[in-house]
């Protein structure tokens, strides 16, 4: 776990859980297509529910940030986040009781959290400093691990990706006149393997407006074959069935589902 302060630092949930993590999500092994590409990028992984980030924080074998979604971070918000995203709260019977317990995590969530290596993110103007923060850490030779799903199919291994971290190209050249790579990554905690697949880079030479839907496209196609690879297993989508049922009008528009839940913790 190269990327970890002090554990004498750490809270005592994350001294607590710590075990129990590793237990779950023990022996990752991953695997480079290129294992000699060791410059720091974007690495844009399959969620899988919580697998994927807990896999990649307990075992990514480089200096790394996590892009974390700010609701998580924040003491007024970290309550919805748990009830709407974690619980999915809207779809049980005895949602006072979600309410309750959402109310009661949400500190040792907000705690956990900000003592992981992790950049905020924020779907407003906010979002400005979630950039400089990640073209910082890349310039310090730190990666990014973002998982970028959006309630949109894609495949059985990965949906749709969102594409507002594609801006990390432009801003990153900008700053150091390099093209920024951006790797596919599949998490499959079933068979303890993390895949890496082959990056694609950002061109400078070209408005990202025309090599947007490259990019993404490249990502998703990407993980997928990595999925499709791997040893046999049952893929975890990013959302259960149920989300769709009580959250399906924010399909497609996945930025206000987190106004949603910013908006309550306003209150």
């Amino acid at each position: 776990m190269p990327n970890h302060v002090d554990e004498m630092k750490k809270p005592l949930i994350y001294k607590i859980l710590l075990p129990f993590a590793l237990f779950r999500y023990r022996k990752m092994r991953i695997v480079y297509d290129d294992p000699s590409d060791t410059r720091p990028g974007v690495f844009i992984a399959n969620h899988a529910r919580i697998d994927g980030p807990a896999a990649t924080t307990l075992h990514f074998d480089r200096p790394y940030m996590n892009w974390i979604i700010h609701n998580a971070l924040n003491k007024s918000s970290a309550p919805s986040y748990l009830f709407h995203d974690v619980f999915i709260g809207k779809s049980r019977k005895m949602q006072w009781f979600y309410r309750l317990l959402s109310r009661l995590l949400a500190p040792l969530l907000v705690s956990l959290l900000r003592h992981e290596p992790g950049i905020p993110v924020y779907h407003d103007a906010r979002s400005r400093d979630t950039f400089r923060e990640s073209v910082s850490a890349l310039m310090e030779g730190k990666s990014l691990l973002i998982f970028a799903e959006s309630p949109k199919p894609f495949s059985p291994y990965v949906n749709a990706l969102q594409d507002g971290f594609l801006l990390l190209g432009p801003q990153y050249y900008k700053v150091t006149k390099e093209a920024l790579s951006f790797y596919p990554m599949y998490v499959c905690r079933k068979r303890r393997l993390i895949r890496v697949g082959k990056p694609i880079a950002y061109q400078p030479n070209l408005p990202l407006s025309q090599q947007r839907e490259i990019l993404i496209g490249h990502l998703q196609s990407e993980i997928t074959r990595l999925g499709e690879t791997c040893p046999p297993h049952q893929p975890i989508s990013f959302m259960e069935k149920r989300w769709y049922k009580a959250y399906g009008n924010y399909v497609d528009d996945f930025a206000s589902y987190w106004k949603m839940i910013d908006n309550e913790g306003d209150k």
